[in-house]
């Protein structure tokens, strides 16, 4: 009797456990699509989307991220100018731009509920409508990741956009 009542009990452990481990890659899963989806809709632009005054194209990218970051975020951004970049790189180059992230690495942050600290780094492709080249260029990023109510948002982010800075002049 004492050993059925070990292995039931083991049993119910090992799915504890489990279940703990299984909830916490789901939520890693969440937050990986989160940063992905968020990189794509911040720097994808096509360059025949600008108008001359690009000040709506910028609009549209704030209106594109906002559904990823918190409010106070979103404003930091926009206060930055930070939604605008892609827009103007693609406006001054005349060219499409496209990005994806890769080498994501998910942090729980330690002593706090519901976060996470995200590493990658953003694959950058600024293609050329006149002669179809394209350059690309790597930028590391990290993110802050937290739960408001039952969706996760991206509370703080940096990159380092040196690599497009030949854009900026």
């Amino acid at each position: 009797m004492k050993k059925v009542f070990g292995v039931i009990a083991l049993a119910l452990l090992l799915s504890v456990i489990s279940i703990g481990c299984s909830k916490s890659s789901s939520n890693e899963s969440e937050v990986e699509l989160l940063i992905n989806g968020f990189v794509n809709k911040l720097y994808t632009v096509e360059y025949q989307s600008i108008p001359k005054i690009d000040i709506e194209a910028i609009k549209e990218q704030d209106k594109k991220i906002e559904p990823y970051v918190t409010a106070d975020l979103l404003n930091k951004l926009r206060d930055n100018g930070e939604t605008a970049i892609s827009v103007r790189i693609s406006g001054k180059s005349k060219s499409n731009i496209e990005a994806t992230t890769n080498e994501i690495k998910v942090k729980k942050t330690d002593g706090v509920k519901d976060s996470y600290d995200v590493s990658y780094n953003i694959q950058v492709k600024v293609i050329d409508q006149n002669n179809k080249q394209v350059k690309e260029y790597k930028m590391p990023g990290e993110s802050t990741v937290i739960k408001t109510g039952d969706k996760w948002v991206i509370n703080k982010i940096w990159s380092d956009k040196r690599e497009l800075s030949v854009y900026f002049n």
